[in-house]
C-alpha cells in the first residue's frame, strides 16, 4: 500500500558510479517532527547512502542504490530509472511498476516514521 505522505519525486542512473539515486517527499510532518528529523540528522545517524534534507517544512531523502540491488529489488522499474522518469502511476497495464514504487516509497517513509518514535 502507497504510504499517504510519502512520494517519489526524481529517479536516475549514474552509468559512471553505476548508481542509482532516488529522492523521496515528505510532507505533513508537525514542526516538532522536522525537530527530531534535524536533531537524527545532525547527529550522523544517517546512514552512508542516505541524505535528508529539509525545505519548506518539507523532508527530502535521497537513498543511493548499487545497481545490482536495486536492479533484483526494483526490476520493473529499472528502465524509467535509467531514463530519469517516474514511471506513470494510474495505468492499471503497468501494475507491477506500482508495485516497485510503492515499495521504495513504503520503505522510505518507514525509516524516517521510526526517527520520530
Amino acid at each position: 500500500m502507497k504510504p499517504e505522505k510519502t512520494n517519489l519525486v526524481r529517479i536516475e542512473y549514474n552509468k559512471e558510479k553505476n548508481k542509482y539515486f532516488a529522492t523521496f517527499k515528505i510532507w505533513g510532518l508537525d514542526e516538532n517532527e522536522i525537530g527530531k528529523i534535524i536533531s537524527y540528522v545532525e547527529r550522523l545517524e544517517t546512514p552512508e547512502n542516505r541524505k535528508i534534507y529539509i525545505k519548506d517544512c518539507n523532508v527530502y531523502v535521497t537513498d543511493l542504490f548499487e545497481a545490482e540491488a536495486f536492479e533484483s529489488t526494483y526490476p520493473n522499474i529499472i528502465n524509467a530509472a535509467r531514463e530519469g522518469l517516474i514511471p506513470e502511476r494510474v495505468e492499471p497495464s503497468v501494475l507491477n511498476v506500482e508495485v516497485d514504487l510503492c515499495m521504495m516509497e513504503d520503505e522510505v517513509d518507514f525509516s524516517v516514521r521510526r526517527v520520530l518514535i
